[in-house]
């Protein structure tokens, strides 16, 4: 990555793309300043130390995108191999800022770009490519509540790894870990339990890898929300200080604000409702000021979960202002997030402890989150099913 890239240089080259010229050479040039300054994904690892960089590139690489999707039928237009790696890291940048729609777009021109290269050029480079981009989507599909999508894509990512790979190598025991969660998100403890150990055992065969120890750690804290989802909150908690030490070393503010979501959890299965919003409001602050993504979903769930303990201790007030807020955060960036009706359920359920003075808008409610599940059936996803369950009641006290 070129750490002090010619900005100049690469707006000009982006210009004559915009500007309608469609020549071969103008794109390549384009593609490859873009490249080369554009920060890049290695064996899993987020790219948040790099985001200043990344903003000043990404509307670049959206126009680009724009560009080639539009001429694609053009034969004086064809990606590159460099094109749809910049373009995978892209949409990767735009999943760690919670801009999912934005990142479907890139992912879209991406799966375009690589269908046509693989046409010209079959390579294991370009499918290794190809798996971190279903890698990304099936990541968003999880955030979306597309959980049967969400798995048939790692199992892909799964597939392709093990065939262009060494038998133990890293990346595997990522796509691993990532089974683990989308099985968590069904509530297949079990298998989720055995892709976790299937993962950590790649890890530990990696003494020499310097992100070792956060992969490890990283899987401890998927263990330690196993644990709770299955009833065993003590063990989960035994958990808790060593990975907050851990991720306070390293200054991780976000699995600094996961751990704390899951310790805020904790707290509110123990019926500890103070130590439960504290954690939460800590979490929070972990996203909004320390990594100052105000409208990441994550941010989101924090609010939400606020406003859920506010309605267990009966201030209905702050519940409502918590779960409006968001409920508009999750709108800004995706306005079909299945997340929007578990808020929704419970701010009607808030605003029904108010003697009746929000009528219509509970109706208004009511009908969003019939809309929402009726969305979700055509999909033949278990996630409709879960969702329709989570907005009777929520699943053994704990806030998913």
């Amino acid at each position: 990555m070129d750490t002090n890239p010619d900005l100049s240089s690469i707006e000009k080259a982006v210009h004559r793309i915009s500007d309608g010229n469609k020549d071969q050479l103008f794109f390549e040039q384009a593609t490859f300043l873009l490249y080369n300054a554009f920060p890049k994904q290695v064996k899993g690892q987020y790219l948040h130390e790099h985001w200043e960089q990344a903003n000043l590139l990404v509307n670049h690489i959206v126009t680009l995108n724009q560009r080639y999707r539009s001429a694609s039928s053009s034969p004086r237009i064809f990606p590159s191999l460099h094109y749809i790696s910049l373009l995978s890291n892209c949409a990767w940048f735009l999943y760690e800022k919670g801009n999912y729609n934005e990142a479907r777009e890139i992912l879209n021109g991406g799966f375009d770009a690589y269908e046509n290269l693989k046409l010209a050029s079959k390579s294991d480079e370009i499918d290794v490519i190809h798996a971190h981009m279903l890698n990304t989507s099936a990541t968003l599909d999880d955030c979306e509540g597309r959980f049967n999508s969400q798995i048939k894509k790692l199992n892909q990512v799964l597939e392709i790894r093990k065939r262009v790979l060494p038998e133990d190598h890293e990346e595997i025991s990522g796509v691993l870990n990532n089974l683990c969660l989308a099985y968590e998100s069904t509530m297949q403890f079990q298998e989720a339990l055995e892709y976790r150990e299937m993962s950590l055992e790649i890890c530990m065969k990696h003494p020499e890898s310097k992100s070792r120890d956060t992969k490890i750690k990283k899987r401890d804290l998927v263990f330690s929300r196993l644990l709770l989802a299955m009833g065993e909150p003590e063990k989960a908690k035994d958990l808790f200080p060593e990975l907050l030490q851990y991720f306070e070393s390293i200054k991780n503010w976000y699995f600094i604000g996961h751990l704390y979501i899951v310790w805020g959890n904790y707290h509110f299965v123990r019926r500890d409702f103070g130590n439960s919003q504290k954690c939460f409001l800590h979490a929070l602050e972990q996203y909004e000021k320390v990594g100052k993504v105000m409208n990441h979903p994550q941010a989101a769930a924090c609010l939400y979960k606020v406003g859920r303990v506010a309605l267990e201790i009966g201030n209905w007030t702050l519940a409502i202002e918590k779960f409006r807020d968001a409920t508009k955060r999750l709108q800004s960036v995706d306005p079909k997030n299945p997340q929007i009706g578990r808020i929704n359920f419970m701010l009607c359920e808030a605003l029904k402890m108010t003697a009746g003075r929000h009528r219509d808008e509970i109706g208004k409610l009511e009908k969003e989150i019939q809309d929402i599940v009726q969305r979700l059936r055509p999909q033949h996803d278990v996630s409709a099913e879960i969702t329709e369950a989570l907005l009777d009641s929520l699943v053994d006290g704990i806030i998913r």
